[in-house]
């Protein structure tokens, strides 16, 4: 593959008219594509046009990068041209002002304040929180077992990843709440996805039926949240949960603490995003797991060889397979399939000239499937990253968490959490899908599963 620097000379530059294309609409652009079937469009795209390609939106200029040199001048070596692009706009009406759709000073005060609770010692205390979650859910599962009931995998993870969460959050487990909140994720989803390929000004704001569907779903999660923030304000913070912890952060620069909208909207991002993902990737993996039995074999050796449940960070060292096949899961069903940026003035990618309000497309989806970087990328292959194989590979084609400033904050956590409870499970269930066909994946928010998972749940005594 021929490597080019990510920003050349400007008497080299080309137009961004000049950039390969896929066959658009006249006026719309890719945005119809990108609606119908995003993945395939933008997997398609780069196989035949490479690795910038022009993916105009309606009259606006648009680009799709998926070599690792572009990706790094974008997120690291030129970060300061590149903000959040009006698209990510669109969940602020879910999300308000919190770490995933702020930008400039706001997001760099939030994420000073927030960068000590995510420090691996301190998640390191939530490794007992999560086992607990997870034996509780195995409880449950032993009666779902007996009566031989296949199980919805994705709504049995959301259930769990919800548990999490809220233990995490809040100190105490869903209970009552999960019911409520796990109705209304996916009506936020959906509608906040539906909003992303509109070139509506109106957008999100009439009065729709599923704009007041959404309003209602919105309503019933920011009642919970902020009710446990006001209990908490009024008691006082303590040093039990990460609520705690973000009533009790100041800005380091200002001594400022979070007002209680900055502290919902934190709240609610963690919330809804450190459940969605996390429940995402684990449904992804069982699923993976159970198509791949030479790995889910392998996995259950590890969580025998423990021979107890986690419940420290030396115990989660000792499950590497655990970990590599979180890694790998991640990387064939990233939890965000794409994000993007926003050229705040001109720039120049691969020789091309692109202009100043340039929306630019990062597809995990895409890089890691890209067979410069991956060795037959669609195969599951949890050894991938050994570190034998890890070396040498480009920092930026490896993208489930973002990269550059603007990283996940709680990428170590949601592999933590993934350890666990393939650990956990695994020594005690084999859970075999019902069905032979494979199942595709929507492009949402985030990458789900276009339909139920259904699977039966073997209690590992009469496994075979």
């Amino acid at each position: 593959m021929v490597r080019h620097s990510a920003a050349q000379a400007p008497n080299e530059a080309r137009s961004y008219r000049d950039i390969p294309r896929p066959p658009v609409w006249p006026v719309l652009g890719a945005a119809p594509a990108l609606r119908r079937d995003a993945l395939s469009f933008m997997l398609e795209a780069r196989r035949a046009h490479g690795d910038i390609v022009a993916m105009p939106l309606g009259l606006r200029p648009a680009v799709q990068i998926t070599h690792p040199d572009l990706v790094r001048h974008v997120l690291i070596e030129n970060s300061t041209n590149y903000g959040r692009s009006p698209m990510t706009d669109r969940l602020k009406f879910m999300l308000g002002e919190g770490l995933v759709t702020a930008d400039g000073e706001r997001w760099a005060r939030q994420r000073r304040m927030m960068q000590p609770i995510f420090q691996r010692d301190k998640l390191d205390g939530l490794i007992p929180i999560m086992t607990a979650a997870v034996e509780d859910m195995l409880v449950r599962w032993n009666v779902l077992a007996r009566s031989g009931t296949p199980v919805d995998i994705g709504a049995q993870m959301g259930q769990l990843a919800l548990d999490v969460i809220t233990r995490a959050l809040f100190g105490k487990s869903g209970g009552p709440l999960a019911e409520d909140v796990i109705r209304c994720i996916p009506i936020l989803q959906e509608y906040t996805a539906s909003l992303f390929w509109t070139f509506n000004p109106l957008a999100g704001k009439l009065p729709t039926p599923n704009h007041r569907r959404f309003r209602a779903a919105l309503a019933t999660i920011d009642t919970i949240i902020l009710r446990f923030i006001r209990e908490r304000t009024a008691a006082g913070a303590g040093d039990a949960d990460m609520l705690d912890a973000l009533l009790r952060a100041r800005d380091p620069e200002t001594g400022a603490a979070m007002d209680e909208k900055a502290l919902r909207d934190e709240v609610i991002t963690l919330f809804l995003a450190g459940h969605e993902t996390s429940a995402n990737a684990l449904t992804w993996t069982w699923y993976l797991l159970d198509r791949h039995p030479e790995a889910r074999d392998r996995l259950e050796a590890e969580a025998a060889a423990l021979g107890s449940a986690p419940t420290t960070a030396g115990d989660l060292n000792r499950l590497r397979y655990a970990r590599q096949v979180a890694q790998e899961s991640v990387r064939i069903y990233p939890p965000v399939w794409s994000f993007n940026r926003l050229a705040l003035d001109a720039d120049t990618l691969n020789s091309y000239t692109i202009p100043q309000g340039t929306t630019v497309f990062i597809p995990p989806w895409v890089l890691h499937r890209h067979p410069s970087w991956w060795e037959d990328p669609e195969r599951f292959d949890p050894d991938r990253f050994t570190s034998a194989r890890s070396a040498g590979r480009p920092r930026y084609v490896y993208l489930p968490f973002g990269a550059g400033p603007r990283t996940c904050i709680g990428s170590h956590l949601a592999l933590m959490e993934m350890q666990v409870v393939l650990t956990l499970v695994a020594s005690r269930y084999r859970l075999r899908l019902t069905s032979d066909h494979p199942v595709s994946a929507q492009a949402l928010i985030t990458t789900r599963p276009s339909n139920p998972i259904m699977m039966r749940l073997e209690p590992q005594a009469k496994a075979s």
